[in-house]
């Protein structure tokens, strides 16, 4: 799972570089949708994936610079009659023009609506997720190297930055803020028959910048086996360092209603609080303040 977000990182980094690039396109006066086969077999030399833009790139001039990507989708790698992997209706990006003079990229916003996750096992155990590449080629039963040990995976921060930075050979300054509408999250196991899905959630995003604490909003149903279903709510604030070697999470409120329709009428609420760090060199998390609420039960450590 963690390979598959590392490689979904490339995917956004590449499009983010790409899509820049087609902004200094506009100023230049060429078609954005000239690029389009370049963006597809960019992705696919650095990732893996396959991805395919049934829609077009519309581009706007003012305010801000801005472009638009439509009907996009990543292809599952358990084969094309799979349900995509991840599937976007509507990505949209505006950024300021003054800075581009400067190779400098600072984003206005980035708005992203109809976003649809996949994660699939398959009855095989092969995962729609995971992408063959020439170190596991040769060994369809190990995901080793050639010397037994593990591919090197590149870090989220660097191949993202990279993606971006090697496609447009622009900087990233700032997002002023982040919105992703409709959100699907679903999960399928067919060895043990087993799918779970979280959404349509809503995720509003304060503005990125390093160093700077984000601001994380989230809202939205997760549906479980049995009927049940799980309402979330959550408020958040999020801090890493440049490189994110480190991340610093606050919880100021984290609500569950749990509904289970064996018991109608009846919902059981938690509410959980917390302050957290992520120390990526030593694989460690802390946890120094919890706080949980179950309905009329209070617990702190």
């Amino acid at each position: 799972m963690a390979k598959a977000l590392k490689r979904l990182g490339i995917v956004f980094g590449l499009l983010f570089g790409l899509l820049a690039a087609g902004l200094v396109a506009v100023v230049l006066l060429v078609d954005p949708n000239d690029y389009r086969e370049e963006i597809t077999q960019a992705i696919e030399q650095r990732t893996g994936y396959v991805l395919t833009v049934d829609g077009g790139i519309e581009l706007s001039l003012f305010p801000p610079l801005g472009l638009e990507l439509t009907q996009s989708r990543v292809e599952s790698t358990l084969g094309p009659e799979r349900e995509p992997l991840l599937a976007i209706d509507q990505l949209r990006i505006g950024v300021a023009a003054l800075p581009l003079l400067s190779r400098q990229l600072v984003v206005d916003r980035l708005d992203l609506s109809g976003v649809r996750v996949h994660l699939e096992r398959g009855a095989d155990g092969r995962s729609n997720w995971t992408v063959e590449t020439a170190g596991s080629a040769g060994s369809a039963a190990s995901s080793s190297g050639a010397d037994g040990s593990a591919p090197a995976q590149p870090t989220p921060a660097a191949t993202a930055g990279d993606a971006a930075g090697s496609a447009s050979g622009f900087s990233l300054e700032r997002i002023g803020g982040v919105r992703v509408s409709d959100l699907t999250i679903a999960y399928r196991d067919e060895q043990s028959d087993q799918q779970h899905q979280v959404g349509p959630l809503q995720i509003d995003i304060g503005e990125v910048a390093p160093g700077q604490a984000v601001g994380i909003l989230l809202s939205g149903p997760a549906l479980l086996e049995g009927g049940r279903s799980v309402d979330l709510s959550l408020d958040a604030e999020v801090t890493s360092s440049t490189d994110l070697s480190t991340v610093e999470l606050a919880i100021e409120r984290l609500a569950m209603d749990l509904n289970n329709p064996e018991l109608p009428g009846m919902t059981t609420r938690a509410l959980i609080s917390a302050t957290g760090r992520w120390d990526r060199s030593a694989s460690r998390i802390e946890l120094p303040d919890l706080t949980l609420e179950l309905d009329d039960t209070r617990l702190a450590g």
